[in-house]
């Protein structure tokens, strides 16, 4: 847990400085579609990981196929993002 606890240390560390926060946030190298694909990944990993978390605890699945719907209509809207 060290190590976590280390590493969130330093990312809030290097959010409050004002210079790397310029670097940070509205700077980004990455594309849109790189960002799109992100998203879409990220969500995957949501879903994976709530899936196994709601049967290790006995609760019902959520249906992430509105979610996937929802974040699919959003990006459609921007043609760089596909």
């Amino acid at each position: 847990m060290t190590g976590f606890k280390s590493s969130c240390q330093l990312n809030l560390a290097a959010l409050s400085n004002a210079s790397n926060h310029d670097n940070l946030i509205g700077h980004s190298q990455a594309s849109a579609a790189d960002s799109a694909k992100a998203l879409r990944t990220s969500i995957a990993l949501f879903a994976r990981l709530g899936r196994r978390i709601a049967d290790g605890l006995g609760f019902p699945p959520f249906n992430h196929d509105r979610v996937h719907s929802e974040v699919e209509a959003i990006l459609a809207m921007r043609p760089d993002a596909r």
